[in-house]
C-alpha cells in the first residue's frame, strides 16, 4: 500500500497528465508494433517508460476503470460488475486533483464513465469525443494544471473486421459497418448500434460454427483498429503542442483490459456467446501495455516485470508532486522505475470476475512464474507455468505439487477474503437507463 506520494524535486515533477485508456488493448500487440504501422505508439513505447506486463484486476470496462482511477482493488471500490458505480466516499484521480486546483477533464464516446452512470465525481468538464472539442477544452484549460482522462473505444469488438464469405448478410455488414467510426455512435444512435450489434453477433455465429477464416479476419481488423488509434494519439500530441503543454505533460497510454480471439475456446464456454472479455481470466484479457511518455524527456526504459493496474494512480500522484493522505493498494513507479531506471519489485497480481449478472465468480493470482485460477462456482482450479507455457494451454493443477502451487493457493485465499465496501445503489430509473445502455452496447441481452 502507499500512504502518500513522496516529495520530488521540481525538475522531476510533471505539471499535467493526459491518461488515455484504449478499450481492449493487448500488450502483446503493442510490443510487436513497428513504426510503419503505428508511428505514435512506437514513439511513446520506445522513448517512454514501457511496462509490458501490466495486469488488470477485472477484464471489463466499468470495474477496470474504477481500479485504474482509484488505485484500489475491486473489493475496496465496490465496483465489480458493469452496472455498479463508484461510491461517493471512494477517492479517484478526479476528486483528488480537483481538490488541488486541477482542471479535470473526462472524455468518452459512451456514457458509461459519466457521474450518472459510473458514479465519478470531480469532473469539471465532460468533453464530447471529437478532435475539435478536445482541442478547445485542452487549450482552454491554460492557467490551471490539467488532468485529462480519455477513453478510446474503437479498439473494442468488432474492430475494423471485414467478415469473410459471400453470404448476403456478410456482404451487407462489410459495406455498411466495416469502416463505421465507433466514436460517432451517439450521432447515429439507432442505426449505428444496430450495425455494431449485428456485426458482433455475426462474428460470434461464425466462431460458433467453426469458420476458421473469422479468427484471421478478427486479428487483421484489430490491427487496423490499432492503426486508427495511433492516428488519435497523433492528434492528442498535436493538441498539446498547439497549447504549448507538450513538454509539461505526462501522457499515459494503457488499456482497460485485453481481448480474446478464442484462444481458449471461449465461444463455447461463455455466457450467451460473449467470449471477447469479461468472463475469463486468461492473459489475453489481463495483460495490457502501460506507457509513460513526455515529449520533453527521453526515458527509453522497457520493463517486463509484473506490475498491477492499481499502480497507475499512485504513480500519477507522485509524478505530479501531490501527496495523498489516504491509502492505495498500488505502489508508485515514478521515482524508482521511471526516473531512476530501476526495475519494479516483483509482486503478486490479483484479478477477478465476480459478476452477479452472469452468475460468474472467478479469481486468479499471478506470480512471476506461475498463475493459479479458481472457479468458485464449480470449485475447480487451473495452474499454469508461465515460463514454459505463456499461452496457458497445459493445466498443471491436477498433477503438479510444486511449492508455488501452495503459495498461490494461500495468497488467493487471503485475497478472496478481502473486505468489500458496500456498492453504491441506483434508483429504479437510473438502473433502467443503465440496463438500456448496456443492452445497446451488447453487454447484456
Amino acid at each position: 500500500m502507499i500512504k502518500s506520494a513522496g516529495k520530488i524535486n521540481a525538475i522531476e515533477r510533471m505539471e499535467n497528465v493526459v491518461l488515455i485508456s484504449f478499450d481492449s488493448l493487448r500488450s502483446d500487440y503493442v510490443t510487436q508494433l513497428n513504426p510503419a504501422e503505428a508511428p505514435n505508439f512506437c514513439l511513446m513505447r520506445d522513448e517512454g517508460a514501457f511496462f509490458s506486463n501490466t495486469i488488470v484486476h477485472v477484464p471489463c470496462t466499468i470495474p477496470s476503470h474504477a481500479s485504474m482511477l482509484s488505485g484500489l482493488y475491486p473489493a475496496r471500490t465496490g465496483v465489480r460488475d458493469m452496472h455498479h458505480k463508484v461510491p461517493p466516499e471512494v477517492p479517484t484521480m478526479f476528486t483528488l486533483l480537483k481538490g488541488r486546483g486541477f482542471h479535470t477533464l473526462g472524455s468518452s464516446p459512451t456514457p458509461m464513465l459519466t457521474a450518472s452512470r459510473a458514479g465519478y465525481k470531480g469532473i469539471d468538464e465532460h468533453v464530447p469525443f471529437r478532435y475539435r472539442c478536445l482541442r478547445k477544452s485542452i487549450i482552454g484549460s491554460e492557467g490551471k494544471r490539467l488532468f485529462a482522462f480519455l477513453q478510446y473505444w474503437a479498439t473494442h469488438t468488432p474492430y475494423e473486421t471485414r467478415l469473410p464469405g459471400i453470404k448476403p448478410v456478410d456482404v451487407a455488414l462489410n459495406v455498411l459497418g466495416a469502416n463505421r467510426e465507433l466514436e460517432n455512435i451517439r450521432f447515429v444512435r439507432r442505426i449505428g448500434d444496430f450495425l455494431w450489434l449485428a456485426r458482433i453477433k455475426r462474428i460470434r455465429t461464425m466462431l460458433k460454427e467453426g469458420d476458421r477464416r473469422i479468427v484471421s479476419a478478427l486479428k487483421q481488423g484489430y490491427k487496423r483498429a490499432i492503426a486508427k488509434a495511433d492516428r488519435f494519439l497523433g492528434g492528442v500530441l498535436r493538441i498539446l503542442e498547439e497549447a504549448d503543454l507538450a513538454e509539461k505533460t505526462l501522457i499515459v497510454v494503457t488499456g482497460d483490459h485485453g481481448d480474446s480471439f478464442n484462444e481458449h475456446g471461449e465461444i463455447d464456454r461463455a455466457s450467451d456467446g460473449r467470449y471477447e472479455h469479461g468472463q475469463f481470466l486468461y492473459d489475453n484479457v489481463l495483460r495490457v501495455p502501460l506507457i509513460f511518455f513526455c515529449p520533453g524527456r527521453r526515458f527509453s526504459r522497457t520493463y517486463d516485470t509484473q506490475i498491477q493496474q492499481i499502480d497507475i494512480a499512485p504513480t500519477l500522484l507522485e509524478a505530479l508532486g501531490i501527496e495523498h493522505n489516504g491509502t492505495m493498494d498500488g505502489s508508485s513507479l515514478w521515482s524508482n522505475s521511471i526516473i531512476g531506471a530501476t526495475p519494479p519489485k516483483e509482486t503478486f497480481a490479483f484479478s477477478e470476475v465476480v459478476r452477479e449478472s452472469l452468475n460468474v465468480e472467478l479469481r486468479c493470482v499471478r506470480s512471476r512464474s506461475h498463475k493459479l485460477l479458481r472457479d468458485y462456482k464449480s470449485n475447480t482450479c487451473e495452474l499454469y507455468d508461465l515460463r514454459v507455457d505463456p499461452e496457458e494451454k497445459n493445466d498443471l493443477y491436477p498433477t503438479d505439487q510444486c511449492a508455488e502451487k501452495t503459495i498461490l493457493l494461500d495468497r488467493l485465499q487471503a485475497f478472496s477474503e478481502s473486505r468489500s465496501i458496500d456498492k453504491a445503489s441506483y434508483t429504479d430509473a437510473e438502473q433502467q437507463r443503465i440496463e438500456t445502455t448496456l443492452r445497446n452496447l451488447g453487454y447484456i441481452d
